[in-house]
Parts: C-alpha cells; sequence; structure tokens
C-alpha cells in the first residue's frame, strides 16, 4: 500500500507538478478516479501539492449523477479537500463531444480554483484499450503512442478572439461549438508555447487496474459502479470485456506490453508534432503550401496534415491524410476532395485550399501610412465557373500575336506561340 502511494507519488513529480501547484483531480466516482483522488491524496503531504477534487456531472443519467456527485463529495470530505461539482451547459452528443466539453469545463474551474494541473484517472489499461481500438479503426504512430501522460490545454477561444493579426492573404477558421470546431485539446497546438496554460496529467498511467482496486478494497473505500461500463453496446466495453483477457489468456501480460509499446512509440511522435510544429507554425491557415508538403519527409509530410486538419475541426485518420496526401502531390489544379467534417479540400495552384462557410479573413498588418488592401475572398469560385458579376460566361482571352489555337485534352482552349 505504502508502495503504492510513493510510485504514484513520484509518478506525479516526475511529470512536472512541483510543490506548492494546484491540482484539480476530475473524479467520477468510478474505481480508477477514486483510487487517484486517494492516492493524490496521500501524496500531497509527500509532495506539498494544493489538491483539488471536481465532479462533472453530464445531465445523461437523471438518476445516478446526483449519488455519484454525492459519492465524490464525501471522499473530498473525508480527504480534507475542497470539492466543485460542474455541470455541463448542455447535454452532450456523444461520447466525444461529452469529453470536449467535459475538458473545456474542467479547465474553466482549474483557472478559477488557482489551478496548473487537471490529473485524470486513466490507467494502464485504459491505455492498451485505446492502442488497440486505434490500430483496428487504422492508424499511424500517433495512434499507436496512446494517450499522453502529459499535454498542454489551451483556453476557449471566444468570440472576440477569432480574428488574429497575421501576414496578409491567411485566412482562419471560427472556432465553433461542437464537432465542427476544434476542441480546446486541438487548439492547444495552436496556442504559444509558454508556461500560463493549464496542462492534463495522468498519474496513474503506468499502473494497472486490479493493482488499484486492490488498494481501495485494502482502506475499505467504496467506489461507484456505471452500469454503461458492462454494456457491450460501446466498443470500449467490448475490448475491455471480450478482446482484452482473451489476449491475457494467449499472452499474459499482453496489456502491460502493448503500454510499453505505446512508450516506445511516443518519443517519435513528439519528434514529428515538433517538427510539424515548426513547418507549420499556425496551423488554422485556410492554405496549405504545396512547395512545403513536398520538400517534407513522408512521416513529416502526414503530421504536417494532421495539425492543419485537426485545427480545423477533422478527424485526422490516416486514409483521409493518405488522400491529402495524393492530392497535394499527384492531384491536378482545381481536383478536390471531401474531407469528413472539414468540407472540400481544393488543390489549387498555391496549395491546398480549405472551403468552409466559417472562414473568415484575419486582420493584416501593412506599413503606417499605407492604404491596406482588402483581402481576397476566401471562397473563391472554381476555375470552371463564371465570374459572378453578371449570369455571361467570362470572355475568352484573347489570341496574342502569333499564336494558333489547339485543343487540350480537358477541352479547354489554350494557346500556344509559335
Amino acid at each position: 500500500m505504502r508502495t503504492l502511494e510513493t510510485s504514484v507519488a513520484r509518478e506525479t513529480a516526475r511529470l512536472g507538478v512541483k510543490p506548492g501547484d494546484g491540482v484539480l483531480a476530475a473524479v467520477s466516482g468510478g474505481a480508477d478516479s477514486t483510487a487517484l483522488a486517494t492516492l493524490l491524496g496521500a501524496g500531497a503531504r509527500r509532495i506539498g501539492i494544493r489538491l483539488v477534487l471536481a465532479h462533472v456531472s453530464h445531465r445523461m443519467r437523471p438518476r445516478q449523477d446526483p449519488l455519484d456527485a454525492a459519492h465524490v463529495r464525501r471522499l473530498a470530505g473525508k480527504l480534507g479537500t475542497p470539492f466543485h461539482e460542474i455541470p455541463l451547459p448542455r447535454v452532450p452528443h456523444g461520447e466525444t463531444d461529452a469529453r470536449q466539453l467535459r475538458h473545456e469545463m474542467l479547465a474553466q474551474t482549474a483557472r478559477e480554483r488557482g489551478c496548473a494541473w487537471i490529473a485524470l484517472g486513466h490507467t494502464a489499461d485504459d491505455q492498451a484499450e485505446t492502442v488497440l481500438w486505434n490500430l483496428v479503426r487504422g492508424t499511424g504512430l500517433h495512434g499507436l503512442a496512446g494517450m499522453p501522460a502529459r499535454r498542454r490545454i489551451a483556453p476557449p477561444c471566444h468570440p472576440e478572439e477569432r480574428e488574429v493579426s497575421a501576414p496578409r492573404g491567411i485566412y482562419v477558421c471560427r472556432h465553433t461549438t461542437g464537432n465542427r470546431g476544434p476542441s480546446s485539446l486541438d487548439r492547444e497546438s495552436m496556442a504559444p508555447r509558454d508556461d500560463t496554460r493549464i496542462r492534463l496529467v495522468r498519474p496513474l498511467l503506468p499502473f494497472r487496474r486490479d493493482d488499484l482496486r486492490g488498494y481501495l478494497k485494502r482502506l475499505r473505500i467504496r467506489w461507484r459502479e456505471d452500469a454503461t461500463n458492462r454494456s457491450m453496446r460501446f466498443t470500449r466495453n467490448r475490448i475491455r470485456h471480450k478482446i482484452l483477457p482473451l489476449l491475457e489468456g494467449i499472452r499474459p501480460g499482453a496489456g502491460e506490453r502493448i503500454g510499453r509499446a505505446a512508450r516506445e512509440a511516443r518519443p517519435a511522435r513528439d519528434l514529428l508534432s515538433r517538427l510539424a510544429r515548426e513547418a507549420l507554425p499556425d496551423p488554422r491557415v485556410a492554405v496549405l503550401p504545396l512547395p512545403m508538403l513536398r520538400k517534407a519527409p513522408l512521416a513529416v509530410r502526414r503530421s504536417i496534415l494532421r495539425r492543419w486538419v485537426r485545427a480545423h475541426g477533422g478527424a485526422a485518420s490516416l486514409p483521409h491524410l493518405e488522400a491529402l496526401g495524393s492530392l497535394a502531390l499527384r492531384g491536378r489544379t482545381g481536383q478536390a476532395v471531401s474531407y469528413p467534417r472539414l468540407g472540400l479540400v481544393r488543390r489549387g495552384r498555391d496549395g491546398l485550399r480549405l472551403h468552409r462557410s466559417d472562414l473568415i479573413p484575419i486582420r493584416t498588418t501593412h506599413a503606417p501610412g499605407s492604404t491596406p488592401k482588402p483581402p481576397a475572398s476566401n471562397l473563391p469560385p472554381p476555375p470552371w465557373r463564371g465570374s459572378k458579376s453578371g449570369s455571361r460566361s467570362p470572355k475568352r482571352p484573347q489570341a496574342p500575336s502569333g499564336a494558333v489555337p489547339r485543343r487540350h485534352a480537358s477541352c479547354s482552349t489554350i494557346w500556344n506561340t509559335i
């Protein structure tokens, strides 16, 4: 028991939590989060941290939510730590939306309480489930690395922050709510790298779920059981209750080895992410330059595309990233692909251009005393469409002197000078 408390305290300190730091622990009332709160409460005296417990009410289970909140409130009273119940502003639409809302509300509460860290109760078993699910869906190095033990989380984007100064001709995406806009976790890749950002930390990631439950049983600490965790309707539950036990039966310690593979892949993922940040400092641009994509190696190019897609709220799956890479390298000007949750991506002469109704031009900088030019339209018409000024088609280009017309394969008239 003391060994586990000491190990969690060391892991928490290794992740960067210093004496005097405020840590907001997200506690749902289940076994993992209850163990997180109890172990951090024991480690608070060793490390010297200021612990705050928070419970997020998802408004999806009217009968169970009040009981879960009461359980966490009693636990906070036993540990002698402050408690905050956080109701979500609306009923989430699915698990992804619920996670996004939960993280944003936790970050807001952490700032209000002066906490620089948000602690989550994910375990080594959760890591193995995540990696397996990523592999089944089709993933690359980023999905193989699983959940990071620590990451930054940016503040929510307010409407007055939608426009920022940047070079002329660059467009950014509105940070809309819901699945179309980037979450606060996606926006962390766009935020400046300073020490004022809230960080997510997972101090239980190296530890198995059975060890944590054994620790709670020895202390006679109860936890809440969520009935949805046993439902086979959810993919994660089928992986947890069927696939992982089957793998453990074939090779004992399979879950631990999957987590070890994720730890081995994480440094390579971090390196690719750093190279992508250097190549594309602001991923909110609507046009992704083609020369940059051509020069980048395959792995770096995919990381750049992933960074760009996630900044605009798209799903960064490997097949879709491969389609964008093929469009950039081998596509024709005017060719387009439809990207899920992102919109239409068209290959232009200068780069991959994103066509969405919520793109807005950002403010441009100009020399004092000069007249700034108005930014071009963020949704230019395709090259085969006529002018918007009238219903008539645009005039054909006049033949230069000494030129004869010939017919191109695409049936468009071009001119070759003799």
